[in-house]
């Protein structure tokens, strides 16, 4: 009984506490440098501003690709660093050896540390040729390596406001350099940006190359034209196109399909902005990207997808014909206050006249009603019930749910807390429980037996608080999950 208590203690911490793991490409940049000597503040400010802008459009955790060349060029670069360190153990071990001459006096004693120390250096020179053949068999192909795999992408320091620095000599070598890349090594970055900017009075033009580590490889290289007074357009834009090699994606083709011909011949469909001249023959690179369908005749349709993992995606589309037309919505128990419907300034309702009109425009309609006091409810019509001409009735409950759920979630965390606390006592009279249990059955003396009495109802005291806590907690979370489900609006009906 015993055991299965401390079991269900374990296994309940355990599932509290374990934190999730997940392999991360991180994302660094240097300062954008001038092609021309600039000291001014200003030019300063733009080369230290511009990377940290093109670095917060990556701050919301995305996924990349590992392609199967790039998981061998990490296979190589590991390999390498291997045998760069076994080589430095050899020559060690070689100038050992070459000493022994020196250090032992008698011959029995120079022939064992010899034997010895040549087993040594064997050892490690069969480690250099295992390593050796290992790098010859990693085969340098997209396709045989990498398939499948994905990887987060993170920011350097997790800061965009951090930049890499590397050492002058480092700087002065070159990116390409192995001291470049040993550094690079060491703050664990995949990826690093670099700029350059020529400034021509109130403009800039912008050229930024990404490189990839191992190996150095310049990725891509973006160059954008912006205006110095609007540097988070630049950034935005300098991002977008740094985006697909970023996240190593692939060109995806997107099908569009409409309830009938006409419809598709009707609509306008734009891609993160852009408008489509053939919507035939739509492809873009792989993430996420902005779709919007317009028309006259039908309410605009925008989403957003991750179109990432296929060659080809089907897009379904259901337009609806826009409709004009309005339908009464009542309160069930009458207030004073007022309803907000589509961002639409404040219809009044009061105790004497607890209704209002709406407008139908064929859509689910979100609301919220806040009463004379300033508490608020959220208010919804599904699709289907908000018809022209209904009359609707919705109960609408007006009270800060924001401090109710704080209030919930403070009462949670005190009765974690109260759990967390008695387990240690609970646990240590265990101990004692045991511990004397054993003298007991080791010696039969009767001052072990009283003991192990005295802590046995301790123990099953603890145990009791324990799980008197244990149910609290189990309480405050279901009140808590009650709490955070009364901010779904009220349905009218």
């Amino acid at each position: 009984m015993k055991d299965k208590f401390f079991f269900f203690i374990y296994a309940f911490i355990l599932f509290f506490s374990l934190p999730l793991r997940a392999e991360n490409w991180v994302l660094g940049t240097t300062r954008f440098l001038f092609t021309s000597d600039s000291d001014t503040v200003v030019d300063s400010h733009i080369g230290t501003v511009l990377p940290q802008l093109i670095l917060e459009q990556f701050s919301q955790k995305g996924v990349r690709t590992i392609s199967g060349q790039e998981e061998a060029d990490r296979q190589f670069k590991k390999l390498q660093t291997e045998r760069l360190s076994l080589f430095l153990q050899l020559s060690k071990e070689e100038k050992v050896l070459d000493s022994l001459i020196f250090t032992k006096v008698s011959a029995s004693e120079f022939k064992k540390a010899r034997t010895e120390q040549e087993k040594k250096i064997a050892g490690i020179k069969k480690s250099i040729d295992e390593n050796i053949e290992k790098a010859k068999n990693i085969k340098f192909s997209e396709n045989n390596l990498g398939e499948n795999k994905t990887e987060s992408i993170v920011l350097y320091k997790n800061d965009s406001s951090a930049f890499f620095k590397p050492s002058q000599n480092a700087v002065y070598d070159g990116i390409e350099s192995y001291g470049f890349e040993n550094e690079i090594s060491q703050a664990s970055i995949n990826g690093l940006l670099t700029g350059e900017i020529t400034l021509y009075g109130d403009y800039i033009s912008v050229a930024v190359h990404l490189y990839q580590f191992p190996g150095a490889k310049l990725s891509c290289s973006v160059i954008e034209v912006g205006s110095v007074s609007d540097l988070v357009s630049l950034a935005a834009m300098i991002a977008r196109d740094l985006t697909p090699k970023i996240a190593n994606s692939l060109p995806v083709k997107i099908v569009f399909e409409f309830e009938n011909d006409k419809i598709f011949d009707e609509v306008d469909i734009s891609i993160d902005g852009v408008l489509l001249v053939d919507k035939q023959n739509v492809i873009v690179d792989a993430g996420i990207h902005s779709v919007s369908v317009a028309s006259q005749k039908y309410d605009t349709q925008n989403f957003s997808f991750l179109f990432s993992g296929e060659e080809q995606f089907t897009v379904k589309v259901k337009m609806h014909p826009k409709e004009k037309g309005s339908f009464r919505l009542n309160l069930r128990t009458p207030l004073d206050g007022l309803f907000y419907f589509n961002g639409g300034s404040g219809k009044s309702v009061t105790k004497e006249e607890p209704w209002t009109d709406v407008t139908v425009n064929g859509r689910t309609v979100l609301g919220i009603f806040t009463d004379s006091e300033g508490k608020s409810d959220f208010v919804m019509i599904p699709e289907n019930s908000g018809k022209d001409g209904a009359s609707l009735f919705v109960d609408v409950k007006p009270f800060d749910r924001a401090e109710k759920i704080d209030r919930s979630r403070k009462r949670m965390y005190a009765a974690y807390s109260t759990l967390i606390c008695t387990l240690p006592f609970t646990f240590f009279c265990a101990g004692q429980v045991n511990s004397y249990a054993n003298s007991y059955n080791s010696s039969k003396l009767s001052q072990s037996l009283d003991s192990y009495k005295k802590w046995d109802g301790i123990f099953n005291g603890a145990c009791a608080v324990s799980a008197a806590a244990g149910a609290w907690f189990i309480f405050e979370i279901a009140r808590y999950l009650i709490a955070a489900n009364q901010v779904l609006p009220e349905q009218g009906r």
